[in-house]
């Protein structure tokens, strides 16, 4: 199988058309990223022209312009379902000629059988038949509809595989972008079933898609850089670099089809949680993913970092603090996971200057309290409320660090493999004490630096510092700081320098 690829314009579609016109007529099927998918009538099992003649007239070395619009489109697709449906009446033929003569048929599956197969193992819930000899299609066991019905997708997958699978032995098919209208998720695993149900046929796929060519493992990948036209038949001239498919793709060849890689960043929390609102303002040119917990984050990273050679993208992950030392952030940033320098998002709606550029806000737009003066408050409030949340700060901590712990001392396969059949005591009781003479050193100094540095997350403490500021809810206070760094006020810019000082910097 060869791949033909390279960006836009430089010539793929003209490559491929050269290979197959270089064919003995007969010998190759080209279907042009062009390829229609449509009926334009009820009539779409009515050809206006033999197959024969329409695969001559496809060839025709005198119609240049057949790459481009072809005269014949409709035809085409027409001619691959007749096709489809010819091949199955005839082995529904053969077999009947073979239970009469007692002699094994060529094929253990009809040309339905392959395709509904090859449709099932990619999730697509459609399944074809014949019915009064046309070509129709069922979902979910429901009734029989005409398969012009078929959405575009479906109607693409459809002519895609059955343009395979109808193919005489040995031919060689030639498809300009197979993946065309087809969903990302699907597209690799459809075109691979469709190779291996065919593997007597030879392949050249152009694409732009890396995700295809990593499902599809080519023998031979040509990058076509550019191409130049000499001639007035669209004859050119290619600079072009032939690559085994082994051998895996240069940066800049993927960025030449696929652009610049796509910057994606998992953070945790949900859809609606406070990690995706203000990370996707914070990290304007990262695609933010939510994925929950800080082990889903983690893992979810790792596995892109691990995804294969054909893999595009750059990932990143950001993850609350919630207590790891310093040797735990550094073994995780090496893996391109980040931790706040602060134990949980909540603590970055809590630093000092957030807080009083919130109180300016909210005193400018309906003369509350002067912001100094509420600052002054909430440094008078802060000690009594720490002490109050003390054990929570304490047993939230605890709980961080021992989890992490326990978990790191799991037996694994490998370990029993190698003899380790003990696990290591967890002294609860010790990182318990530890952690209380941290904590109250942290009460014992500066408010405001122990507010940044404490697990508030969950306590009353954020509540009491949105009323002090004005705010009725935390809901509004959080709104409001989210909403003037959206703007790009200068209330706005002024909270975001602030958390950029505690957040990771991702180039």
């Amino acid at each position: 199988m060869s791949l033909v690829i390279g960006p836009n314009g430089a010539g793929k579609s003209a490559f491929a058309h050269l290979i197959y016109k270089s064919l003995p007529q007969g010998l190759a099927e080209f279907f042009p990223g062009h390829r229609q998918i449509y009926f334009s009538s009820d009539h779409f099992d009515f050809l206006g022209q033999p197959i024969d003649q329409l695969h001559a007239n496809l060839y025709d070395q005198g119609q240049v312009s057949n790459r481009f619009r072809s005269a014949w489109s409709e035809d085409h697709l027409k001619s691959v379902l007749k096709r489809l449906t010819n091949d199955e009446f005839q082995y529904v033929w053969d077999i009947a000629e073979s239970a009469q003569s007692y002699a094994p048929i060529g094929s253990e599956k009809g040309p339905l059988s392959v395709l509904n197969s090859i449709f099932k193992s990619v999730d697509l819930p459609v399944t074809f038949t014949i019915e009064a000899g046309q070509l129709r299609a069922t979902r979910d066991g429901g009734s029989t509809y005409a398969i012009d019905r078929l959405s575009d997708g479906e109607r693409a997958a459809l002519l895609l595989v059955a343009a395979i699978i109808v193919q005489p032995i040995n031919h060689t098919v030639v498809i300009d972008e197979p993946e065309k209208h087809l969903h990302g998720a699907i597209a690799g695993p459809l075109i691979a079933a469709a190779v291996r149900a065919r593997l007597d046929l030879a392949y050249v796929f152009t694409t732009h898609a890396l995700s295809l060519i990593e499902a599809l493992k080519p023998d031979q990948i040509l990058h076509v850089r550019s191409s130049q036209v000499v001639g007035p038949n669209d004859e050119r001239n290619f600079d072009a670099h032939l690559m085994t498919g082994q051998d895996g793709l240069p940066d800049d060849v993927k960025a030449s089809i696929a652009g610049s890689r796509k910057k994606l960043l998992f953070v945790e929390g949900t859809a609606s949680s406070d990690d995706l609102a203000l990370y996707t303002l914070l990290y304007p040119q990262w695609s933010i993913a939510p994925k929950g917990g800080a082990d889903t984050v983690i893992s979810n990273v790792r596995a892109v970092a691990s995804n294969g050679q054909f893999t595009w993208l750059e990932s990143r992950g950001i993850i609350d603090l919630d207590g790891r030392n310093q040797q735990e952030v550094a073994a995780l940033q090496a893996d391109g996971i980040h931790a706040l320098l602060v134990p949980t998002i909540e603590n970055v709606f809590c630093l000092k200057e957030v807080i009083e550029v919130a109180a300016d806000v909210f005193s400018s737009l309906s003369g509350g309290s002067d912001p100094q003066a509420v600052m002054s408050r909430i440094t008078a409030a802060l000690p009594a409320l720490f002490m109050h949340e003390r054990a929570n700060f304490i047993a939230r901590r605890t709980l961080w660090i021992v989890n992490r712990q326990v978990s790191a001392t799991k037996l694994s396969v490998a370990g029993l493999k190698n003899g380790v059949f003990k696990v290591d005591a967890v002294d609860a009781g010790a990182t318990f004490d530890a952690v209380s003479a941290d904590i109250d050193r942290l009460i014992a100094g500066n408010p405001f630096a122990a507010l940044s540095l404490l697990p508030i997350k969950n306590t009353s403490i954020l509540k009491r510092i949105a009323a002090e500021a004005g705010y009725p809810t935390v809901s509004l206070y959080k709104n409001t700081i989210l909403h003037q760094i959206a703007t790009g006020s200068s209330h706005g810019n002024k909270m975001k320098e602030a958390m950029y000082n505690y957040l990771p910097v991702l180039s």
